[in-house]
């Protein structure tokens, strides 16, 4: 039983900080526009019936608050806490942000 408790904990905390949705190459710049640094929208969490939605949701709420004037040219999201069941809500929860970039282009 305890080398069990051992595996999981090694499993759980692996999974933590393990980007779901790494961010892809940034596009090809526009006239006149480069892709700037990396930026993090704030920690946030999200609840649903399932991991999967709880997923969706929290990356559904981390890409509304990215911030890019210009438009952004990379963004992917970013799990602090792999899928757990919240027993206050009856939801499974994921805990996490986005990382993004935002293209810079000359005026």
């Amino acid at each position: 039983m305890k080398a069990m408790i051992s595996v999981l904990f090694v499993v759980a905390v692996a999974a933590i900080g393990f980007s779901i949705d790494p961010p892809p190459p940034a596009k090809a710049a526009p006239p006149g526009c480069s892709c700037g640094g990396y930026e993090n929208t704030p920690q946030d969490w999200a609840q649903a019936d399932s991991c999967e939605q709880a997923t969706e949701n929290l990356r559904a709420q981390g890409y509304a608050q990215v911030d890019c004037p210009d438009g952004h040219c990379a963004r992917g999201l970013v799990l602090t806490a792999g899928c757990h069941w919240d027993s206050f809500s009856g939801k499974w929860q994921v805990d996490g942000y986005v990382e993004y970039r935002c293209w810079w282009c000359e005026e």
